[in-house]
């Protein structure tokens, strides 16, 4: 069944016009919604991890990057601090960013550019033995 634009005047149009922009907003509004709900579902919690693997100096886990410097160890949480968006590792350029609105951070976790104006959070964590760690994943 072809739509017949000779019925089409201004004031369908328009009609037609506004209820799509409205559904397109409610689409938009939905999936902004459920991130930050998921945020907030996601961002506390532990996670056990065996470190007695070799040492790695940079690592990349779903909801942290793990770095060591020197003697000491660190986690940084993957949300960024603008948005909550997932921030990304991109080895080619050297730098983690953001894939939402383009935040940038250097490989320590610091603020480089974009709308973020904030670092990467530390997560804490605590020894459990002497190959395993407990990592407190919320993020403030």
């Amino acid at each position: 069944m072809a739509f017949n634009f000779n019925h089409l005047n201004r004031r369908r149009f328009l009609k037609a016009l506004k209820n799509g922009l409205y559904f397109i907003g409610i689409a938009v509004f939905s999936k902004l919604t459920g991130r930050f709900i998921n945020r907030a579902a996601a961002g506390s919690g532990t996670v056990q991890l065996n470190i007695s693997q070799p040492n790695q100096p940079f690592r990349v886990y779903d909801r942290f990057f793990m770095i060591r410097d020197k003697d000491r160890l660190r986690f940084l949480s993957r949300t960024c601090p603008h948005l909550g968006c997932t921030v990304q590792w991109n080895d080619r350029a050297g730098h983690m960013a953001c894939p939402c609105h383009g935040s940038r951070f250097t490989k320590q976790g610091r603020y480089l550019s974009g709308p973020a104006k904030a670092d990467l959070h530390e997560l804490s964590y605590e020894l459990v033995d002497e190959n395993n760690i407990k990592i407190f994943l919320e993020d403030g």
